[in-house]
């Protein structure tokens, strides 16, 4: 009896490790109503934990239907497989598929046609923490921005240094320590001089970028320096509360909150133009108040009158019922508790690695997208 189950236990755990399995899906673009692709070259890959890469063990084309499929007769269930396809210059994956609970795993892949242009990218959120680090004024920025097109964006920006990035983000001449922060799986942001690029690839959809500096004082102020490169919906600056204040024309002043024990101060610019350039002094407690000169204030104000009404169009909805006064006071108010929510959040030291976190944020991100689309809704008539 023994022996006879000792075989048994046997032929289990060769199953587990040779049996066969299938991974199969779609090819389809998202460009074109996702139609099915045919003749597209699907490969598989294999990896385990501790592997530094995906080594690819198998390769198919699409069907006329844009159907893939794999028969994995070796199956081991201690690894993850994974399906690739690569469209106009752009690698697109499935899910890691693991095969320990059944032996088929079905993903469709959806692919986008390509394009250079960054122009129609729309800024979600920008959000900027300023702490006092001693020497200088220590800076952390985070950038949520849209990708409205049916289209992947690369390639957007090229100069003569021979970098190129879908993104650019210029900071001033005497920015310091200027740090790209990677998320999960690392960073896209390179850093040349004083010029951020994202050399990624933007999908239709949102895409965070978060960096930090610091800038240097100077008799206990620091100039801030923010270029605007797209449309933005909200520019909010969280200011540490001990000792610190913001100074610049047509910032919205929020009050004080605490985000984690740290009192911070908020103020922020809604639908801010692209091409603007923001002129801010952040000031020690031990230097007395001055405002910036008035030709900054012109120039402000000229900004908001050339660009104010093209993007109010842009961003106004369609055909929206209008709103009365106590519910856009209710809307609003929920978004501020939104925003702030989002603020601790990124506040916080682990928030690039923990994928709860960057969870809790998305499902914050999208709430706080489905009101600022009932906001833009006309007011109702008295």
């Amino acid at each position: 009896m023994k022996i006879r189950e000792f075989a048994i236990v046997l032929i289990i755990s060769s199953l587990s490790h040779a049996g066969s399995a299938t991974f199969s899906g779609r090819i389809l673009n998202g460009t074109r109503d996702s139609s099915a692709v045919a003749g597209q070259a699907v490969a598989l890959h294999y990896f385990k934990a501790d592997a530094h890469a995906p080594q690819e063990i198998a390769r198919t084309l699409s069907a006329g239907n844009g159907r893939y499929i794999f028969s994995i007769p070796a199956l081991d269930t201690s690894a993850h497989y994974l399906a690739t396809s690569e469209y106009q210059g752009v690698a697109y994956y499935s899910d890691p598929a693991h095969f320990s609970a059944s032996a088929r795993f079905h993903y469709d892949i959806v692919l986008f046609d390509s394009t250079h242009s960054a122009a129609g990218v729309v800024g979600l959120m920008h959000h900027l923490f300023l702490q006092d680090a001693g020497e200088g004024l220590a800076v952390r920025e985070t950038r949520v921005l849209n990708n409205p097109t049916s289209k992947t964006i690369i390639d957007a920006i090229q100069d003569t240094h021979g970098h190129s990035g879908i993104l650019r983000i210029d900071l001033a001449s005497w920015t310091q320590e200027i740090t790209p922060i990677a998320g999960r799986f690392g960073s896209d942001l390179m850093v040349h001089e004083h010029t951020l690029y994202d050399v990624g690839v933007f999908e239709p959809g949102n895409r965070q970028l978060s960096f930090a500096y610091q800038l240097p004082w100077q008799k206990d102020r620091a100039l801030l320096v923010v270029e605007i490169g797209h449309p933005t919906r909200s520019v909010d600056f969280f200011v540490d509360d001990q000792g610190l204040s913001l100074q610049g024309e047509g910032l919205s002043d929020h009050g004080p909150f605490s985000i984690r024990g740290t009192a911070y101060h908020r103020y922020g610019l809604s639908d801010v133009p692209a091409g603007t350039r923001l002129q801010l002094q952040v000031v020690r407690q031990s230097v007395a108040a001055e405002s910036l000169p008035p030709w900054l204030t012109l120039l402000a104000t000229a900004v908001l009158l050339l660009f104010g009404i093209s993007l109010a169009r842009a961003f106004a909805p369609k055909k929206e019922q209008p709103l009365g006064a106590d519910e856009r006071a209710q809307l609003l108010k929920e978004r501020q508790e939104l925003i702030e929510r989002i603020a601790a959040l990124e506040a916080s030291a682990s928030f690039s690695s923990e994928s709860g976190m960057q969870q809790e944020r998305s499902s914050l991100f999208q709430r706080v997208l489905r009101l600022e689309s009932r906001l833009q809704a006309p007011a109702g008539k008295k």
